[in-house]
């Protein structure tokens, strides 16, 4: 399963500013991955030059060379669960 959160603030502070923005903010979040579906959705991030967390389970072991691969493409790794 994965997931799409939508996130945002009407005013930020920017890290290392003291100012205040109006910036919108999108979270991305793809859950219970590694998948078949891993290299495809980082092909339509790169496309968009968009970043998300890749939430990665213990499961399908052999697309887990994704894990680095999109690390390496500066999205964020977390641990969902074992399984």
């Amino acid at each position: 399963m994965q997931s799409l959160w939508f996130y945002t603030k009407p005013k930020i502070k920017k890290i290392g500013s003291d100012k205040q923005s109006n910036e919108k903010v999108v979270y991305l979040t793809f859950d219970d991955g590694p998948s078949e579906n891993t290299k495809k959705i980082m092909d339509i991030l790169a496309k968009y030059d968009a970043k998300a967390t890749f939430f990665v389970t213990g499961r399908n072991q052999d697309y887990n060379y994704l894990i680095k691969d999109a690390y390496n493409a500066g999205h964020t790794i977390a641990l969902h669960t074992y399984s």
